[in-house]
Order: structure tokens, then C-alpha cells, then sequence
């Protein structure tokens, strides 16, 4: 009976060790310079124009992928905030030597969801939502193209995330006359071409509110990031894109304050 019961004991513990290293993967045991962050504005299969942050860990080929996705909008005087976050998938031999990449959110479960009002005030959450995946395609570069299910791409303004710098704060003097918009930042003295991406609509229209004078630098602080852009005058090939503005205003009010 004894040697029956220290049997049981063995059997028991191997067992339990097989369950936890079948454990599925634990996404905190990513470390942060793993993931390659996405960002943009996309539109949703309802019209409504999304923030999306995407963050994906290197594919290759017999390697799990995984994903974090955070998705907010502005709906009715609502702020909607959702995140996800699990594996996705590669699709190989699409034509042009393309990558098709699927975003499960079907199947994972959204591990974060924030709803406030226009009073600042938490709002209260559905027990369950559903979300469509995502669909992208990709040549290697560095921008992800919003497809349909069987990676036809879309067509229109929001239907890109490119691939992201780390967040920093830009400060210095934008231009924004019909035909170019840059950004010079005072601290690096560096020149940038602006992104017509996010907060640029926004920043164009307080520019023609602000300048009185042609080609003049309004002073612009905003958190910031940079992309590759083919288009940059920049040296690195990269443009700025406004994420979020912090202030605006005429730079010789500025100076003064200063």
C-alpha cells in the first residue's frame, strides 16, 4: 500500500509539471524591444475612425507570433478604449512576394475595455463585445495595408499602420502653407516633413487660424513619433507624426512667455 501511494505521488507530480509547461504563453515574458509597434487611424466596418496601436513580435516560419492591439475612438461624446492581445498568423505566397498577416480578435478575449463620457466619467462596460479580425498585407516594409479577408487591399485615406519610433515630445515651429508642411525642432535643429497623418487636419486648421504672415513658424509642442515616408526632406527618409498636440500658438507669444 505504501509503495502504491508514493507510485501515486510520481505519477501525480510529472503530471502537473507536463500541465504547466503547456501552459499557453504568457505575453508579460515579452520583453519590450520584442515587439515592432504599428500605429494609425483605420475605419471600421461601421465608419467610425479608429486609433490603432499594434504591437507584433517577429514572425518566422514554425515561430509563434503574438500581438497586443489597443483600439480607441470617439463615439456619441464617448471615449472608447479596447485592448486584445494574443497570437496571429502569416500567410505566405501571396503575390508580389507579399505577407498576409491576421489579427485574431475573434478568438482571443479583450483583456482591457474603458468607456468614459464627455464629463470624464467611467461609463458601464458591456459584459461582451465581439470585433472583427484584421486583415493586413505586407512586402517586408514598413507599413502594414488594411485588406479584406482574402487580403484584396482597401481603398481609401485610413487603410495603414506604419511602423513607429518610440514616442517622444516635439517642440519647435510648424509651416503649413498649401502646398508643403514641415516641422523645425528647436531642440535637435532638425527639419522634418509632416506626416498627413492624426493630428495633422488638426494642426492645419489652428495654423491658418494662428498665421498672419506667409510661411510663418507657428510654435508647436505634441507627442510625436516618426515613420519612413518617401516623400521626407528629412536626410533619414523619415517624416514626423503628430499624435496628440500639447500646444499651439503664435511663436512670438511663445517667446514672450518664455
Amino acid at each position: 500500500m505504501r509503495k502504491l501511494f508514493i507510485l501515486l505521488i510520481v505519477i501525480v507530480g510529472c503530471s502537473t509539471k507536463n500541465t504547466e509547461s503547456e501552459k499557453p504563453f504568457q505575453l508579460k515574458n515579452v520583453s519590450d524591444d520584442e515587439w515592432v509597434v504599428y500605429e494609425g487611424q483605420l475605419k471600421n466596418e461601421k465608419g467610425v475612425i479608429e486609433d490603432v496601436e499594434l504591437s507584433l513580435t517577429q514572425a518566422s516560419v514554425s515561430v509563434d507570433s503574438y500581438f497586443r492591439l489597443h483600439i480607441s475612438s470617439n463615439v456619441n461624446g464617448h471615449a472608447i478604449g479596447t485592448s486584445f492581445q494574443g497570437s496571429y498568423s502569416v500567410s505566405y505566397g501571396l503575390p508580389n512576394h507579399e505577407q498576409g498577416i491576421t489579427i485574431n480578435c475573434k478568438a482571443e478575449a479583450i483583456t482591457g475595455r474603458i468607456i468614459m463620457n464627455s464629463r470624464n466619467e467611467k461609463v458601464k462596460v458591456p459584459d461582451s463585445e465581439t470585433r472583427d479580425n484584421l486583415y493586413f498585407i505586407t512586402d517586408g516594409s514598413e507599413k502594414l495595408i488594411l485588406t479584406s479577408d482574402d487580403f484584396k487591399p482597401l481603398t481609401g485615406k485610413l487603410e495603414a499602420l506604419h511602423k513607429r519610433s518610440n514616442l517622444f515630445t516635439a517642440e519647435g515651429y510648424v509651416t503649413a502653407d498649401s502646398m508643403t508642411s514641415e516641422f523645425f525642432e528647436r531642440n535637435t535643429m532638425q527639419s522634418w516633413s509632416l506626416a498627413k497623418l492624426v493630428a495633422f487636419d488638426s494642426i492645419k486648421v489652428n495654423y491658418h487660424k494662428l498665421a498672419t504672415e506667409k510661411n510663418e513658424g507657428i510654435y508647436l509642442r505634441a507627442l510625436a513619433y516618426s515613420i519612413a515616408d518617401d516623400d521626407s526632406t528629412n536626410a533619414s527618409g523619415k517624416a514626423i507624426v503628430m499624435k496628440r498636440i500639447l500646444k499651439i500658438e503664435k511663436s512670438s507669444l511663445h517667446n514672450r512667455i518664455e
